[in-house]
């Protein structure tokens, strides 16, 4: 998937993704890249288990790891109208163009600019781009050019997909939809009597703090490949809970997981219904669903 990812959405070079990205686990597979049919094929070293096979299926979708369906039938799929946007203005001010916004005199940008250049210097930093905005407007940015980044590459979000996720429950909260100290209504947590994760409010999700047993280590990504059948959201719902999950939830921290947070934050905001008693707009949901379907796992 990440190499798949890197090469066909990113844009960038095999060697850049397989030694940055892959980390130690290129070392261990075998992969072959079919630049034609925009697909990659990874075959675990020593194991009947794989192949498993990613394709890229438009800029608007991404990769797929083929699993639990065949090829044809993922290809299949009617994914909607994935024609790329208009390009911004690049004479208008981020974020509605691509211009920079005039930079505070009162900041020493050559430190800002010379720490960045001995970040991107860093081997073992891996950094590909720096962008800084104050105020909701952008005022610095730089990219790793040599390795083929620039403010047009599609880099893989990450944890910034976090914040993402924050500003859409957001936009969500200001439509009426929701309400941070409300329950999430995650179906899985309501299913037995008694379930400590039924107590689970939209602002512990935000802050990381469901009590949800998961632990950010080696192996721990199984739901991006293998494990969840491209459900991750069901995948992480269905952990069980750390010890002493009822206590963290009610004091907002500890048995925290980040990413399983966000999975399930997300195909909760996308599913987001009018609540009982608000005052939401009846124009304001489907712009708020809207919003929201870029985030909601298949």
């Amino acid at each position: 998937m990440m190499l798949c990812s890197g090469i066909f959405v990113a844009g960038l070079p095999f060697e850049v993704v397989y030694e940055e990205d892959c980390d130690f686990v290129c070392q261990a597979i075998n992969a072959t890249v079919d630049y034609e049919e925009r697909s990659v094929t990874a075959r675990l070293l020593n194991s009947g288990d794989w192949p498993y096979k990613s394709i890229w299926r438009g800029d608007g979708i991404g990769c797929t790891v083929v699993d639990g369906m065949t090829e044809e039938e993922l290809r299949a799929q009617d994914i909607g109208d994935q024609s790329a946007l208009p390009p911004l203005n690049d004479t208008v001010l981020w974020p509605l163009g691509n211009a920079l916004a005039e930079r505070p005199p009162e900041v020493d940008w050559a430190a800002i600019e010379a720490a960045v250049e001995a970040d991107f210097a860093c081997e073992r930093c891996n950094t590909r781009a720096v962008t800084i905005s104050w105020r909701g407007q952008l005022l610095f940015e730089a990219y790793r050019t040599e390795t083929g980044v620039s403010k047009d590459t599609r880099l893989l979000g990450w944890s910034s997909t976090k914040s993402v996720t924050s500003a859409f429950v957001g936009l969500l909260v200001h439509d009426g939809l929701v309400d941070v100290n409300d329950r999430v209504p995650v179906p899985e947590w309501n299913v037995e009597p008694g379930d400590p994760r039924a107590a689970v409010t939209w602002k512990n999700m935000l802050q990381m703090a469901s009590g949800q047993l998961w632990r950010e280590a080696s192996g721990d990504v199984r739901c991006l490949f293998i494990a969840a059948e491209g459900d991750c959201a069901g995948y992480y719902a269905n952990q069980r809970t750390s010890a002493g999950a009822e206590a963290a939830v009610c004091a907002g921290g500890g048995g925290a997981t980040a990413d399983g947070n966000t999975h399930v934050a997300r195909r909760s905001a996308g599913e987001a219904q009018p609540r009982s008693g608000s005052r939401a707009r009846t124009t304001s949901t489907p712009r708020a669903r809207r919003r929201c379907s870029c985030v909601r796992p298949r």
